[in-house]
């Protein structure tokens, strides 16, 4: 059966680790219908060197060191959506994943068409507040709205799709055309132009709701943009507590 949010772009890959074995082949199998890649890993110490080359990870954190990888994922990879999986009587574990900013989290035993969907909406960035762990930014893809320290923002769909693309990926720079191409398309007449005009609109206007100097898109000159890398309220509490 394919379940596939609006946004979702095929191709993806998903990092599925210490997965029930009967669970892992139902999930993998409704997300290989949806174009997804899947990468298998079983051992948690070894599964953090997958982060730079996928997408979503999944983690079933009733794995022995499952809970540890989470928190390193989020800690080293902030950006990265992560799906936890846990005991549905562990309330405690649970807020706390929540809390480290995972971007859903389902009670074992979870319904494979159910984690599949979620997992291709972490995919799609689609999750309802996501936060994206740059800013302390959360995006609402319902409303086009970027919240950021008690203030937000409505933006337009061309300045959020500008934002949310280059946030998903801080520090990455993209040259104006692949900007282009992400949102407009390849065959689009839009050129570099109407993306170096859609950028200083959005800062202006994350500027003038969020108070943010500079809108948060940083411009590398002679090739594009780029989303600004910083600490966030997340990192500061985990650096407190080592």
């Amino acid at each position: 059966m394919t379940l596939r949010p609006h946004t979702f772009r095929a191709s993806s890959n998903v990092l599925l680790v210490g997965l029930d074995a009967a669970f892992h082949q139902a999930l993998e199998r409704r997300l290989v219908e949806n174009e997804v890649r899947i990468v298998v890993e079983n051992d948690v110490d070894t599964a953090p060197a997958h982060g730079p080359d996928v997408d979503v990870a999944v983690v079933d954190v009733r794995t022995e060191g499952g809970l540890d990888l989470v928190r390193g994922l989020r800690r080293f990879r902030p950006e990265l959506p992560v799906v936890s999986i846990g005991a549905a009587d562990d309330v405690e574990t649970t807020v706390d994943l929540l809390d480290r900013g995972v971007e859903d989290h389902l009670d074992a035993p979870a319904d494979p068409d159910v984690a599949s969907w979620r997992v291709l909406t972490a995919a799609a960035g689609g999750v309802g507040l996501r936060a994206l762990g740059t800013q302390d930014l959360r995006f609402d893809e319902g409303t086009r709205t970027v919240h950021y320290q008690g203030r937000s923002s409505a933006l337009t769909p061309g300045e959020y799709d500008l934002v949310s693309t280059l946030a998903r990926k801080p520090g990455q720079v993209f040259r104006r055309a692949d900007v282009v191409a992400r949102l407009w398309g390849d065959d689009s007449e839009n050129g570099e132009r109407a993306v170096d005009a859609l950028v200083s609109r959005t800062r202006r206007r994350l500027e003038r709701d969020l108070g943010v100097e500079g809108g948060m898109i940083r411009t590398v000159r002679g090739v594009g943009y780029q989303f600004e890398r910083r600490r966030t309220s997340r990192d500061d509490g985990e650096g407190a507590d080592a």
